[in-house]
């Protein structure tokens, strides 16, 4: 029998169980916002991805609760918030992808629902991406002149599906993005099972530090160039302006 040790983190918001030292699961639950990224969630990501890699765990899976696994960025209080804190909730959503991107051990998404901007951006950080059939995918940061996860998108699905869903901001359905590599398995929610994933980590073979250097060497070359790019796209003009705008239509 395998020991579960359950912490709520971020007014419980962000719930994480450790099922042993090899398998963690972080589950976002704030339903009532369709589980938006706020910037106390971000930070608590942050600090468990931190402590995994301390751990030298094998695998993290993230999952939401309610209907949609994630609907992004949390604009909820953007009336509130100036351009430079704004800019300083993006960097550290974009280090949290990048974290989650380049990381030691697997990282597996079970998603389900309209999953939104940032939201989808942390389904595309992830290696194996698992989603019921309800999934959907929308990215309409250019909308609002946002370059966050961009490059990442494009090497998961290709250069020319990438611009054809961001250009026409259009809504990826879970079948369309299996198909494309945007996701990896389409599976019922009832089907979904974190057993498989603790048996998945009796069978990794690579160490911790091979792992990394594997990722490290296939994904990590452009992670300053996107956080360059996320900057430039924030302070060129007013990006609360916007957004807003955005909001609006």
């Amino acid at each position: 029998m395998r020991s579960v040790q359950v912490i709520k983190i971020k007014d419980d918001h962000l719930q994480l169980k450790k099922h042993d030292r090899k398998i963690w699961s972080v589950t976002l639950s704030n339903p009532e916002k369709r589980n938006a990224l706020s910037y106390e969630v971000v930070e608590g990501i942050i600090t468990i991805i931190d402590s995994a890699h301390k751990n030298n765990i094998r695998i993290l899976v993230l999952k939401g609760t309610g209907r949609s696994f994630c609907s992004g960025f949390d604009l909820s209080n953007i009336n509130n918030i100036d351009n430079k804190e704004l800019l300083w909730r993006f960097i550290r959503l974009e280090q949290m992808l990048q974290m989650l991107t380049y990381s030691s051990f697997h990282t597996v998404v079970y998603a389900q629902g309209p999953i939104v901007g940032a939201g989808a951006d942390l389904v595309v950080s992830c290696k194996y991406r698992i989603v019921d059939p309800s999934a959907s995918f929308l990215f309409p940061g250019l909308q609002f002149g946002l370059i966050l996860g961009t490059r990442r998108l494009a090497n998961l699905i290709g250069m020319d599906n990438a611009r054809d869903i961001l250009v026409k901001s259009r809504l990826v359905e879970a079948e369309e993005a299996k198909r494309i590599g945007l996701i990896t398995e389409v599976i019922n929610q009832n089907k979904w099972s974190i057993e498989e994933n603790i048996l998945a980590a009796d069978r990794v073979k690579l160490s911790v530090e091979s792992m990394f250097n594997l990722y490290r060497i296939t994904e990590m070359s452009t992670a300053h160039q996107d956080m360059y790019e996320l900057v430039e796209s924030i302070t060129k003009g007013n990006l609360k302006n916007r957004i807003k705008e955005y909001i609006k239509k």
